[in-house]
């Protein structure tokens, strides 16, 4: 669980090596299936405060890759 520290946006890159799925939450859920040996994108908008949840779930999850960013909106940093 992450709390957002300004409005903006939150990335989630994931790459695996076999298939499996990623779950970003906030007010709704964003769940992308990730194909074996490939990767995804997911961004999801969030407030200043807000809450929200990363989770990866898949075979071989010890062996994902995964990166996560956040991007502040225009003028909130």
């Amino acid at each position: 669980t992450y709390t957002a520290p300004a409005n903006g946006y939150v990335q989630v890159i994931q790459t695996n090596s076999a298939d499996g799925y990623c779950n970003l939450y906030h007010f709704a859920q964003s769940m992308v299936q990730v194909p074996s040996g490939k990767s995804v994108k997911v961004y999801i908008p969030v407030e200043k405060g807000g809450v929200f949840t990363y989770a990866y779930t898949g075979r071989n999850a010890s062996n994902a890759n995964n990166a996560f960013r956040f991007y502040y909106l225009t003028g909130e940093n």
